[in-house]
């Protein structure tokens, strides 16, 4: 009798974890048929390629037809140069389009669509990891109906060719794998995790200014309360380490000491100029105080939860230390991005759509506590309650998402203007340009650019010192035979216009650009 009960109660939970499975694989091929069109459609049109997508796919392109890893312009080349703001894990996929595509934005952008599903899966398996199937869901799509906040939401970060949705979606697989190994000895799932944040952390380094500080105060919490463990904690922890040390010393063994001294003084002008800024919020914009409000409601939600489970976290329970993990990386991510950064709302990124997972546990708590009124009042629809929850909340998803797409101009003018340069500008005719986004498009090469010092400069005018752009330029630096203006230059007034009326003559203009020929 007690052998019979054992094999039943066995069954039992074996059945319960297949149905499980099933249900949650359902809940993923949802989320696909759901994310899949609103990445895809208009893809090579919106958002209008611009100066970061051109800047990675002039990495690309010089990877593939040149075989360096860095950029090339009419100055030369610059392995691993720090202004790409990516790692190998997304360039080596897009440089693999580009070389078996082609030059194509679609193909291009396909490649990032594809690190933003991996990103929204493991999205959701932290949220059911952490909630429960049905939860999880519920979570996962409110995520999804949050609009663009200044161009950052996460299906549209997702449409370009960007460092942030493959380091998020690394990040979140391996966070997913860290948490798993909680609970077994499967060093494979450290060794992996470890792997796919190191990764992901090249892929935007950024990110590791509260990623890293989170981690090792977990990796101390989780020690004091469960000390068999430190071991695998310790070892997580260098594997990450090792990859972003392996990746620096191969920069550096590749390279020259004169472009390392130039590589080095550029990244010092970008962390002073961008990520550690110390401006204290003084120069933030609305749209940076209203992400502001969401990294804060995701920290109390996060922090709330968790101060009514201390017991379960000196138990060393493993989900509520995953939400404290996921918690305690909002809140440095708040005081980095509202004190420290330069207040750009792309650079909360991650911890936006993290205290998007936060606040949809808020989401679901309101959602029960509705559905538990509705059925005691035995109202007709009370059974149909969760069901009518994901369908509104995929009709949201729908709308917020598909509404700017449809809206806009269906013209990819910027690849008309690389085609007019491919057609009519002679092959070794120098360019000068700031629209970095038609070098890869192009089958031209001797473009020259402005240094990034400029770059740097126009930000530290634009967001610190908030005042008129004065680059003083030289634009005939370079002795061009062209002159390309666009949407950058145009908006940082980069180009005297006064020289462009004495020394060029315009050919052609198409949309925003315009391409001048040389007076000689």
């Amino acid at each position: 009798m007690i052998s019979n009960n054992l094999i039943n109660a066995v069954s039992a939970e074996i059945d319960e974890n297949q149905l499980d499975s099933v249900v949650r694989g359902a809940h993923c091929l949802l989320l696909l048929l759901i994310a899949l069109p609103l990445l895809m459609l208009y893809l090579d049109v919106y958002p209008p390629i611009w100066f970061d997508e051109g800047y990675k796919t002039n990495a690309v392109r010089t990877l593939v037809e040149r075989g360096v890893y860095g950029t090339y312009t009419t100055q030369g080349y610059i392995p691993f140069d720090p202004g790409i703001s990516s790692g190998p894990a997304d360039i080596v996929p897009l440089a693999l389009s580009f070389q078996f595509f082609g030059k194509n934005v679609i193909h291009l952008r396909f490649v990032i669509v594809v690190y933003t599903l991996i990103a929204l899966l493991s999205f959701y398996l932290i949220a059911v990891y952490l909630y429960g199937s049905e939860s999880g869901l519920f979570v996962t799509l409110i995520m999804l109906t949050a609009p663009a906040i200044q161009g950052v939401s996460f299906l549209l970060i997702g449409r370009q060719i960007l460092g942030e949705a493959p380091s998020l979606a690394l990040i979140l697989l391996g966070l997913w794998l860290w948490f798993q190994s909680w609970d077994n000895e499967r060093w494979l799932y450290v060794s992996l995790s470890g792997l796919f944040v190191g990764l992901g952390l090249l892929s935007k380094t950024q990110v590791a200014i509260a990623l890293i500080p989170t981690i090792l105060l977990i990796i101390i919490g989780r020690t004091i309360v469960k000390p068999s463990q430190v071991a695998k904690s310790l070892t997580y922890l260098a594997i990450i380490l090792a990859v972003i040390g392996s990746w620096m010393l191969l920069g550096r063994l590749a390279t020259t000491e004169e472009i390392r001294q130039e590589n080095s003084l550029l990244l010092m002008d970008a962390v002073r100029s961008n990520l550690l800024t110390f401006l204290w919020g003084q120069t933030l914009t609305k749209s940076a105080f209203i992400i502001i409000g969401f990294l804060s409601l995701g920290v109390l939600v996060g922090g709330w939860r968790l101060k009514g489970r201390l017991k379960e976290l000196s138990l060393g329970t493993s989900k509520y230390w995953a939400e404290a993990t996921l918690t305690l990386f909002v809140l440095i991510s708040t005081f980095w991005f509202a004190f420290l950064s330069v207040g750009w709302p792309r650079y909360a990124y991650a911890g936006l759509v993290v205290s998007l997972l936060l606040i949809g546990r808020l989401g679901w708590d309101i959602f029960e506590q509705m559905q538990h009124w509705f059925q005691r009042y035995r109202l007709f629809f009370s059974n149909w309650t969760y069901s009518i929850a994901l369908t509104c909340l995929t009709f949201i998803v729908i709308v917020v998402n598909i509404h700017p797409i449809i809206g806009f101009e269906q013209k990819n003018i910027a690849q008309q203007m690389a085609d007019y340069i491919s057609r009519e500008i002679p092959r070794d005719a120098v360019i000068e340009t700031w629209e970095w986004e038609l070098d890869a498009l192009s089958q031209h090469w001797e473009y020259h650019h402005p240094n990034q010092r400029y770059l740097f400069l126009a930000i530290r005018q634009f967001s610190h010192e908030q005042k008129p752009f004065n680059l003083d330029y030289d634009l005939l630096q370079a002795d061009p035979d062209y002159l390309v203006t666009g949407p950058f230059s145009d908006w940082t007034l980069i180009y005297n216009p006064e020289i462009i009326e004495l020394n060029f003559e315009e050919l052609i203009q198409v949309g925003a650009y315009r391409l001048y020929k040389r007076i000689r």
